[in-house]
Parts: structure tokens; sequence; C-alpha cells
């Protein structure tokens, strides 16, 4: 686990020429600017009660898609399905929430914040927008006429930077801060098994 910046960009849209229950509504966007990183893009924003719009694939090298219990007979690379973050659907309030991972630990333990946050929360991720940098947007909405608003720039959201953190198993979680067994770990508790009954880090 570990912390990270996640930003909800949400905002009433509607359209008069809509009638008989139909939007008029096309499609409604945030266009985003970082202020370090060069990092710019668009985002999709909807009214659909956060069904799952796209997946995001693992980050991590340990597969998490199991089956068999209580001992796994297989393992593939997981999924993780991500939708809007839009609740409830159809009440004019489009929305976009995603999470912004910015992780400098060494060693192969990054990527399994990502992983935790596309499984938990169900967000998009941003990754590399560098800690202390300012995100910008403004919205757009478009009708079925191709006719685009575009809406006042909103107040910019400070990114700050990712945490990560392990407990359970010191010697696991030393080495997936730094990727070793050695060094800052050697002598930790834990990683024991069949040809380390005494741990790995000893």
């Amino acid at each position: 686990g570990g912390a990270y910046t996640e930003i909800r960009a949400d905002g009433v849209v509607t359209d008069g020429d809509s009638s008989g229950g139909t939007s008029d509504i096309a499609s409604v966007g945030a266009t985003y600017v970082a202020s370090a990183g060069g990092f710019s893009g668009t985002l999709a924003l909807l009214d659909d009660g956060s069904i799952a719009i796209g997946t995001q694939v693992q980050q991590s090298d340990v597969r998490e898609a199991c089956t068999g219990a209580p001992v796994p007979s297989a393992c593939l690379t997981a999924s993780y399905p991500f939708g809007s973050g839009d609740a409830p659907a159809g009440d004019d309030r489009f929305t976009r929430r995603f999470a912004v991972v910015n992780l400098a630990t060494a060693g192969p333990g990054a990527p399994f914040l990502a992983d935790c946050i596309a499984r938990d929360r169900a967000i998009s991720i941003l990754s590399g927008i560098p800690a202390g940098a300012q995100l910008t947007a403004s919205f757009t909405a478009t009708d079925r006429a191709g006719t685009t608003t575009t809406a006042t720039a909103l107040p910019p959201a400070a990114i700050a930077a990712s945490t990560f953190a392990c407990s359970g198993d010191p010697c696991l979680c030393c080495y997936l801060r730094f990727g070793v067994v050695d060094g800052p770990c050697l002598g930790l508790a834990g990683l024991v098994g069949p040809a380390a009954p005494a741990g790995l880090c000893h």
C-alpha cells in the first residue's frame, strides 16, 4: 500500500435542446496540463454510474489472477477493470476520478502500489507527474450537432509525492524497497521456505 494523489473532476452539464428524456450532449471532456514534467492530455467525463470502461494490466511481476484454494493451481497476469468514478448515472453530473502515482521507491516494490490502487479503487492511473506539480484542467462539452462549449479553467490541483508502505514480513518488505536480500536487508526475519529455512535475508 501507500499514499498517492487522487483527483475528482466533475461538473453538471445540461443542454436546452434535449427532449423526450434523450440528452443532446454527445461528450464531456477535461483537458489537463501539468506545470512540470511535460504531461498533458484529455480524459472523458461520464454520467454512467461508473460502469467499466477499460482495464489496466497489473504492473508487478507477481501474477495475481490465481485459481485454486487454499494453494493456487495456476496464476495469470491480472487485469483490473476501471470506470469513470461517477455515481449515480443519469443525474447530469459528469465525472472522472483518477490516481496520480509518482513513486520513487527503488527495487521491485513500486508496481504494487499502482496494482493496489487499480484493484481497490477501480480508477485509471496517470504515472510520472512529479511531486509539487500543479495540474490545471478545463472542461469542454459537445452536443450532437457538434457545438462545443468550453468552461472556465478549474483551480489547479497540487500533486503530492507518492509513498510506499509494507508490513508483515520484514525481509520481503526490505526486498521490495531495495531489490536485494543483503545490504540493508541482511539479518531481517521473514521469507522462510524450503530453500531458506532460516529466512532468505539470513
